[in-house]
């Protein structure tokens, strides 16, 4: 296991995106190794990225993943640190190696949340400002502010902290990942602060899921991550408020009838948070009132 950062990316049909984002990683210096895991693309992006990204490792799934494609790209990766990217974004010039740095001068920080630009004109992304004003406790000598979540096409994170928590939940399959993945860094320990200095670029694809269907997915999971990791009153009040909202409203209405398929494996799974990192979690839920 070297000490180095592996740029780990889940693509699924957004060949052109991907081969200009793997053009920016690769105008990096140094340029760094770069893992592709393919979701089950039709549009030929596995031979594509072959043909013409010769250092790439990529991995051709017969189906979709989701999420946790990522992972199998991180037990790809031989190097101490991963960095995660979207097949629509990319990292700045320096960014991975400042994120390497402090890394190594932290051992237990596990998670490098990184500031976000969007788009041509690099508008910053409104979780920047959410993640920079956190009101978590910060731990002494921490290097940046300490935080609960993060956007997977713009994070660092230490190899064996992502590996040690079992990476992204494939009972969530996509949306809302990322929070679930801090709560179990949390409870095992780990430190997840945000670098306003190292700074990853996003620009959205025009091929996007149809926003309906992503609100589904973000009830879905909030349901779904409240009964594996939250308090029982604070998973009953998440159903409840869900059964309730599913009489008016469509996308309400899917999303319970997803949970609730789920629900069986959601409880074999249950671990609530301890009282610590449930406080945290608290805190940024009355924040945000």
């Amino acid at each position: 296991m070297n000490d180095g950062v592996t740029v780990v990316i889940a693509t699924r049909d957004r060949r052109q995106e991907l081969i200009r984002t793997l053009q920016h990683l690769y105008e990096l210096t140094p340029p760094p190794p770069v893992v592709v895991v393919d979701n089950g693309s039709s549009d030929g992006t596995a031979h594509a990225v072959r043909a013409q990204f010769t250092d790439a490792m990529v991995l051709a799934l017969r189906r979709n993943y989701g999420a946790p494609a990522r992972n199998l790209g991180v037990l790809a990766a031989r190097t101490r640190y991963i960095a995660f990217s979207d097949d629509d974004s990319w990292w700045a010039p320096d960014a991975l190696q400042r994120a390497k740095a402090v890394l190594n001068s932290h051992p237990r920080l596990g998670l490098v949340a990184a500031r976000t630009l969007v788009g041509p004109t690099q508008r910053p992304d409104p979780v920047n400002a959410l993640l920079a004003t956190s009101p978590l406790p910060r731990p002494p000598n921490a290097p940046g502010p300490a935080v609960l979540g993060f956007l997977a096409c713009s994070a660092v994170l230490r190899r064996e902290a992502f590996c040690g928590v079992g990476g992204f939940s494939d009972l969530l399959f996509f949306v809302g990942e990322e929070r679930l993945l801090c709560y179990d860094l949390a409870t095992a320990g780990w430190e997840r602060v945000y670098l306003n200095d190292v700074v990853a670029h996003h620009h959205p694809s025009a091929h996007r899921p149809d926003p309906e269907r992503r609100r589904v997915l973000e009830l879905r999971n909030a349901l779904l991550t409240a009964v594996l990791r939250r308090p029982r009153s604070v998973a009953v009040a998440t159903a409840a408020a869900l059964a309730r909202d599913s009489g008016r409203d469509t996308a309400a209405r899917c999303a319970l009838r997803e949970a609730l398929v789920r629900l069986p494996a959601a409880l074999r799974r249950r671990l609530p948070l301890p009282a610590t990192v449930e406080l945290q979690v608290r805190m940024l839920e009355n924040g945000a009132r």
